[in-house]
This record gives structure tokens, sequence and C-alpha cells, in this order.
């Protein structure tokens, strides 16, 4: 018979090359099973490429919203009519020291004055400042020396009134003492057309955001800032703060502080005894408004505090006399409806 010859009979080698895998069908399956690693790393970088595509973009970070600026508007009209209550204080440090009568001399006072009034306004300029009003009392008290004086007693009415520029109280006709009439003028703040407001001295056009500071009027100061000295404007200086927000009674209100330097004052004709000279004058005003962001609605509180130095020098008649006068004061008031 004829046919194809019988395949050829594998060596013994290649019968060990192929149970090892390297014959000619080894080398393929190996290339095959290589290969597999390969397709299966191809197959999942389409896989997830299409699932990121799938998937949402990030949202973008948002810019956070700038702080918010304020108006800043510290003086409020009055009108007839408007009625308050005050609760204030003033807090008195006088010590003079020196020589009098060729004698050494050291005089201090040192008192408290406390007052809860109700107040009301009478008369009103057409500008919104404050010309008349009465304070009834409610309490009002003199502490020194550890000992504490009724003034007035609950109920007495005392009358507030613009002389000029002099603010006059009065009880029963007599006018008050000059400190009690300072701590008073804090409750009820009469003030003339031509006199200067806290925005004059304190404020700024500008809107401003809490912790922005921004120069007083150091001009404005020198001239009247004080009722008995006077500075050169190159001699003061001062700067305002809009310090923050806070709630007073559930309103929220702006936080005004300033601080102010005035150097070399000089006492204006009359307010020193005749013959008396003032040598030096330094004063320091430092203070606080909280007025509410609405501007419609009356401030809140207020505080001031004045440190005022002077040396002064003159002649009694038998010997020269000799002064350094120290003065601090801190004048306190807090402000609501009458409940």
């Amino acid at each position: 018979m004829t046919g194809r010859p019988p395949p050829p009979t594998p060596s013994g080698r290649e019968l060990h090359l192929r149970h090892r895998g390297w014959g000619s069908r080894g080398r393929a399956a190996r290339a095959r099973r290589s290969a597999l690693p390969l397709v299966a790393c191809a197959l999942l970088a389409v896989a997830g490429a299409r699932a990121a595509a799938r998937a949402p973009a990030a949202a973008p970070t948002p810019t956070p919203a700038p702080p918010p600026d304020y108006g800043v508007r510290l003086t409020r009209p009055a009108a007839a009519g408007e009625k308050r209550l005050a609760v204030g204080s003033l807090q008195s440090d006088d010590h003079l020291t020196g020589t009098r009568d060729g004698a050494p001399s050291d005089q201090r006072q040192a008192s408290t004055i406390r007052y809860v009034v109700a107040t009301e306004i009478l008369e009103a300029s057409a500008r919104g400042n404050a010309l008349r009003a009465t304070l009834t009392v409610r309490r009002l008290v003199k502490e020194s020396g550890g000992v504490s004086l009724e003034l007035a007693k609950p109920g007495a009415v005392i009358a507030a009134r613009l002389a000029g520029r002099e603010r006059v109280f009065e009880l029963q006709g007599a006018r008050l003492a000059p400190d009690l009439q300072q701590a008073l003028a804090a409750a009820v703040p009469l003030r003339a057309d031509d006199e200067p407001t806290d925005d004059d001295l304190f404020g700024t056009a500008q809107r401003r955001r809490a912790g922005e500071s921004w120069p007083a009027n150091g001009e404005l100061f020198a001239r009247f800032g004080s009722a008995s000295v006077t500075f050169d404007p190159k001699d003061v200086a001062g700067t305002v703060t809009l310090a923050g927000v806070k709630p007073v009674h559930g309103v929220p209100c702006l936080e005004v502080r300033w601080k102010l330097d005035a150097r070399r004052g000089a006492f204006q004709p009359g307010s020193l005894p005749e013959g008396f000279a003032g040598t030096t004058t330094t004063m320091s005003v430092s203070g606080s408004t909280l007025v509410p962001i609405d501007g419609a609605l009356p401030p809140a509180a207020r505080e001031t505090s004045i440190t005022a130095v002077a040396d002064i020098t003159g002649w009694s008649g038998v010997a020269p006399v000799t002064l350094h006068h120290e003065l601090r004061q801190v004048v306190r008031v807090e402000l609501s409806k009458i409940p």
C-alpha cells in the first residue's frame, strides 16, 4: 500500500524539551499566556476611562464672600418728645501738688457720681440738636471717702437747657454743682448747631469693615476739644477704629473706639485765676460708643476717659505758687427704652 509516511518519531531530547514547554508548541502557548496580562490591563484602562467620563466633575471651591462693611454714623438726631432711660456714672480723681505760700501742698479729691434718670427732649433744633430737656431722678448719689450721699430724691425733676454753648442743669431753680452737671451731660447731650458732633471729630465718610482704622480730626479737636484749653493742631494726633459689631438689647450695634493725644496746650483767657499761668498742658482722650447699625435708632452707650496734666505758676500775694495738676475722669452712660 502506498500512503503518507509516518511522522518522524521525536527524539528523546525533543520529547524532553516539549515536556519542559520549550518546544515549538510550547513557545506558542507561552506567548499566549504572556499576552493575557497585557490585554487585561488594556481592558481595565478602557473601563476606567469610561467610568471617569461618566462620573460628575468635582464642584469648584466657592470663593469666600468678603467681610461686610458698614456706614459709620455716630450722631443721631434728637426730636421733641423723645424719651430714654439713662444709667451712668462719673468717676473723678483730682490731684494737686506743689507749694503754696512757701509750704508743700498735696490735695486729692476722688469721687464717683452714679445716676439713673428718665430723660425727655422738650425742644430740638431744625438740625436735630437737643436744646431743652428734663431728667426725672430715679437714683442720684455721690460716693466719696467711703460715704454715699443722696443728691436728689427719686421723682425730682432736673431742668436742662442750652445757653449759647453752655449746658445749664437746674434743680428747683438752683444750678447744680459743676461735676454733677458734667455727669448728667452724658445722659442728655445738649448741643448748639455750630458745635462739632462726634461725626465731625471721629466719624468717616467711607464705609468701613470691622478692624479698620482712620485718623481723628485733630485740627477740630485742637479748637473745640476742651472748654478751657486750646492746642496747636500739629500737636494733636488720634486714631479711630471700628472695633466690631455686638448686640445691645437684641439690636446689632457698631462699636467704635478712639484714642487721641494732645500736647503743649494753652489755657484760654479767664480759665485761671488772675496772676496765674499754665506752663505745660497735655491731654489724652479715649472713648467708645455703641450705635445701632440702623441709622434711625438712637445711640445705645458711650464711654469717655480723660487724663489732663498741667503745670501752673503764679503769685498768691505772699509767696510764689507752683502747682502740678493731674485730673482723671471716666464718664459712662447706657441708654435704653423706658420700661
